[in-house]
Order: C-alpha cells, then structure tokens, then sequence
C-alpha cells in the first residue's frame, strides 16, 4: 500500500456492516499475538479509549463511509513518505 492513501489520524470511519463509527488513531498496525498487520487501528468515537482492550484494528477496504478527514500538514506529509522510502527500500532488500 501507498502510504499517501492512508487516511491521517483523527479520521472518522464508519465500517462495512457496522452501525458505530470509529476514529482512527494510526496506521500499519501490527498485532504481534495474531501475527497480523492491519492498515489502521482506532476506537470508538466520541467515546475515545477507555482501555487498552478497545483498540479497534481494520484495513482500508472495510471502510464504508468517510464522515470526517483528520488533520493533515507537511509533518504528516514527510512522515508517509518517509513511510513509502522505507517500503520500496524493504522491497529492494528482499528482491
């Protein structure tokens, strides 16, 4: 995946077949106890997160709708594509 298509943090989400929405708090999520990884993680909104047990994991192909772009600025912007060097370099790598 093209880190520039990732939606930036504080994204509202709603789900595929879900009726609750969901923000998103980061992406590349890794779940080291399923040996998973996932585009983003999140929690339910507004709640926000009461425990660690609430962090939300999903890709971006289960998103439905879209109900509110996160905060986006040249910081964020850097940081995907240092994210996209650090892909094509793992690429190369195990080529």
């Amino acid at each position: 995946m093209d880190a520039n298509e990732l939606l930036p943090i504080g994204t509202i989400v709603l789900l595929k077949g879900a009726n609750k929405r969901i923000m998103v708090t980061g992406f590349l999520f890794v779940d080291i106890l399923q040996n998973k990884n996932y585009d983003y993680c999140g929690c339910a909104y507004p709640e926000g997160m009461t425990t660690k047990e609430n962090v939300i994991t999903f890709n971006h192909n289960q998103i439905d709708s879209i109900y509110h772009i996160g905060y986006s600025d040249k910081v964020e912007k850097n940081f995907k594509e240092s994210l996209n060097k650090f892909f094509e370099d793992n690429k190369q790598n195990q080529s």
